[in-house]
């Protein structure tokens, strides 16, 4: 009896671990769809090219609402079940071994069957150089606009949180833009957008949005902005300007007045 336990136990493991696996993918939805209406799923593939990443930002109905009026992606509603497994596949040992690759962003999004304006959003991102200016020991103190708090191992850098690591201040050169594909929804049923090619596919792999639109680079008329940013191990930034003061400790500041101090280490 204990081995028939044990083995139902391993089979709703995995249960839990396959369905953990597609609620990974982060499946969004046109904002106010209604749950029994007709509907298509677009699935995004090919999100990065090179130094340029790409995602579904939004949707348009009428081309005259841009760039102001665009309707944003929700994140989808899941059942209880489905929101039990996620929580279990994220905390095993194979979700926390295959989470690095799961589309955050939205792999999945459920839209009206109706013409639709796609917005794209684009990012290029290209590191310079990346110059290591101090390492943060766990157990040590650093402060926050001049309120002090222990470097923690168990939480990840954030707004307020550093973890053990390198601190390092990172040259970049950066540039946002959108572009938009035009199409006519008409069939529940799931389409596939190429990001990187610009092209929006049905379910025959016949071409219904953005013929007339090349692969994914860099617009002409647009400049690449250069800039600078203090990051951790973990990539969050901390702010986007760092220096040593006369005692060694360091200084970062971001633009909204915070700072942040970390005192030399003494060994």
């Amino acid at each position: 009896m204990g081995r028939i336990a044990s083995a139902l136990i391993v089979v709703l493991g995995i249960a839990a671990l396959l369905s953990g696996c597609a609620i990974v993918e982060c499946k969004r939805e046109y904002p106010g769809l209604q749950k029994n209406a007709p509907q298509a799923v677009i699935k995004q593939e090919n999100s990065r090219q090179g130094n340029i990443s790409s995602y579904i930002r939004g949707f348009y109905t009428k081309e005259s609402m841009r760039p102001d009026e665009i309707k944003l992606v929700t994140p989808r509603n899941y059942s209880n079940g489905q929101s039990i497994a996620k929580i279990l596949f994220t905390c095993t040992p194979y979700g926390l071994m295959t989470l690095p690759f799961a589309d955050i962003k939205g792999n999945k999004i459920s839209v009206p069957l109706s013409r639709l304006g796609i917005a794209i959003q684009r990012q290029y991102y290209k590191e310079h150089s990346r110059k290591k200016l101090i390492y943060a020991p766990p157990g040590g103190i650093y402060y926050v606009n001049n309120k002090s708090t222990v470097i923690d191992k168990k939480k990840s850098i954030s707004g307020d949180q550093i973890t053990e690591g390198t601190i390092y201040e990172v040259d970049y050169e950066e540039l946002l833009w959108e572009d938009v594909i035009w199409a006519n929804i008409e069939k529940s049923s799931t389409y596939v957008l190429d990001l990187s090619n610009s092209k929006l596919y049905d379910n025959k792999r016949i071409v219904i949005g953005g013929t007339d639109m090349p692969a994914v680079c860099l617009p002409v008329d647009r400049s690449l902005v250069q800039e600078k940013k203090i990051i951790g191990n973990s990539m969050f930034d901390l702010g986007n300007r760092a220096y040593f003061s006369a005692d060694g400790s360091l200084v970062i500041e971001d633009g909204k007045g915070k700072t942040i101090v970390i005192p030399k280490t003494r060994r």
